[in-house]
């Protein structure tokens, strides 16, 4: 399918953090003759696994940040199947919903007018009252029940889908990366929403024509989906999963929850909390250190090359080694492991693992992320398998700061993984 250049969703072309078509050939390997249950602890909106369930899989998604799970969930058969009369149903809600309107004097005119935030005032103030109407629960809430909750789901998806429609940003040297702040435009809220759900039937419509009428109705496979953070995911979530795919974040020390900034401020205008500080906070690769402390104690559970990596980068005299880079790459670490050990139990019937993962470097030192991940598999009974390869990759974000970063060590390539694991014994599910 063709990239859809125009798209202010990145739903519709995957733009960062996605599985390559590399990893997906691997992946297909591992689920497609038997048609294997998959599940990826840390899914992001899942931009290829969740259509693993328009071919029969069974797909069991989480990831932290909830505007991305309900990109996920728009994507999945069964929604995909029930589409129009969602559709349907949404218009005619919508149609009853009165916001308040830039052309009847209710709100201030947002013309040539600069704003420093990620919303215009009149853009918060009609997300506030959308949200009243729809209801303030908690999305993690309504997936615990989303057989029931469809229309909920699908009236805060729409929003967080226009969200680059209604939020005010610009990018950074990365792309993927944006910045608050710019001229406001007069967005009224139910065109915007209208016009992204154009865009999203037509991406169905497009669908449809590629693989036939009846791609979403030939099986009654299901995605499930839940909002946690990764390593406090309830135990036997996944516990009929065959296959774990995950790719977690790097630690390259750009902040995640900035790509997905416009989702996130739209969806706290409409009732979540506090939702973007908390990912900030939270997120596996977080920059925020300040007041976290690390002892020795602490990196015992790593594997032992990963802790001397850890301790010549708070042992060197690089600037702000030990005040930033140590803890910034030590919680790196010791989330990620602690994500892998919430993942095992919450798949305990799975029988192989797929990480696709890169590692990072602090000066000369090379953190080898994807020790991390085999040391807390093995250390659980499994054993990494010979499709495991190493690729080395030169574009990457780093490069756009060659001109003013100091060559190092390890040059300016990056070492990606692609691990698989398979467990040797027999798995007892209970």
């Amino acid at each position: 399918m063709e990239r859809r250049n125009s798209a202010t969703s990145p739903f519709f072309s995957r733009s960062y953090a996605g599985y390559t078509r590399t990893q997906m050939m691997n992946i297909a390997k591992s689920v497609q003759p038997e048609k294997l249950s998959v599940f990826d602890p840390m899914a992001g909106q899942a931009h290829a696994l969740s259509s693993l369930t328009w071919l029969g899989h069974e797909v069991w998604l989480n990831d932290y940040n909830p505007s991305l799970v309900l990109l996920a969930w728009l994507r999945s058969r069964a929604v995909m199947e029930e589409f129009d009369e969602l559709r349907s149903r949404f218009f005619d809600w919508l149609n009853t919903v009165e916001l308040p309107s830039l052309d009847n004097g209710e709100l201030p005119s947002a013309a040539l007018q600069f704003h420093e935030g990620w919303l215009a005032p009149h853009v918060q103030h009609s997300l506030s009252e959308y949200g009243k109407r729809v209801g303030h629960r908690r999305v993690s809430e309504l997936f615990r029940e989303e057989a029931t909750s469809r229309d909920d789901l699908f009236r805060l998806a729409s929003v967080v889908l226009a969200a680059r429609r209604l939020a005010i940003f610009s990018k950074s040297d990365n792309t993927t990366w944006l910045k608050p702040g710019g001229l406001v435009r007069e967005s009224n809220l139910k065109s915007q929403i209208k016009l992204e759900l154009e865009e999203l039937t037509q991406w169905r419509n497009e669908i449809l024509d590629r693989y036939g009428a009846g791609i979403f109705k030939e099986s009654t496979s299901r995605a499930h989906f839940s909002v946690t953070e990764t390593k406090h995911l309830p135990s036997g979530f996944a516990e009929k999963a065959n296959v774990v795919v995950c790719s977690p974040p790097y630690a390259n020390r750009l902040d995640y929850s900035a790509m997905w900034a416009p989702e996130l401020k739209v969806l706290e205008a409409l009732g979540e909390e506090q939702v973007f500080q908390k990912i900030k906070r939270n997120q596996v690769a977080t920059t925020v250190t300040k007041g976290r402390e690390i002892s020795s104690k602490d990196l015992s559970v790593l594997a032992p090359d990963v802790v001397r990596s850890l301790t010549d980068i708070r042992d060197s005299s690089e600037y702000a080694s030990r005040s930033y880079y140590f803890p910034y790459f030590a919680l790196f670490c010791l989330d990620l492991h602690e994500s892998i050990l919430s993942a095992l139990k919450a798949s305990k019937s799975a029988t192989k693992w797929l990480v696709f993962i890169r590692d990072t470097t602090r000066k000369d030192t090379l953190v080898e992320s994807h020790r991390v991940v085999e040391f807390a598999l093995e250390e659980s009974g499994y054993s990494r398998t010979v499709e495991s390869e190493l690729d080395i990759v030169r574009s990457h974000v780093g490069v756009s700061r060659k001109g003013y970063s100091k060559q190092t060590l390890h040059g300016l390539a990056q070492r990606e993984w692609s691990l698989s694991f398979s467990f040797a014994g027999e798995k007892n599910a209970g």
